[in-house]
């Protein structure tokens, strides 16, 4: 088996995709606060990664010269992470409680 190095196309790629499974897990953090259901918020956080992922991927072939084949397994296990991330972000907003916003005094008695 031939050994693949890391050219520094992929060490950027790697990086980006990490943001892309933080920006997942908190999509899926996010809409779950918003009142959707478990399986919306991480159906639309793991959609987001898919998208992140094909263009951080498409990005690192295009601009790098990475040749494809190096690209398509860590993408794929990255997108993988990114929908554990989601559905880990929805969960945990379900097990923290909303706090409403405490109002503001207004000197003529309405909240501003």
């Amino acid at each position: 088996m031939s050994e693949v190095k890391l050219t520094e196309g992929s060490a950027n790629m790697l990086l980006l995709a990490g943001f892309g499974i933080l920006v997942s897990g908190y999509l899926g953090f996010a809409t779950r606060r918003e009142g959707k259901s478990l399986v919306r918020a991480s159906l639309l956080a793991s959609l987001s990664a898919a998208v992140l992922q094909a263009i951080v991927g498409v990005g690192t072939v295009w601009l790098s010269g990475t040749p494809l084949p190096y690209v398509i397994a860590p993408v794929i296990t990255v997108w993988a992470l990114a929908c554990a991330a989601a559905l880990s972000g929805a969960l945990a907003a379900g097990f923290c409680p909303v706090h409403e916003p405490i109002g503001c005094w207004h000197p003529w008695g309405t909240a501003a």
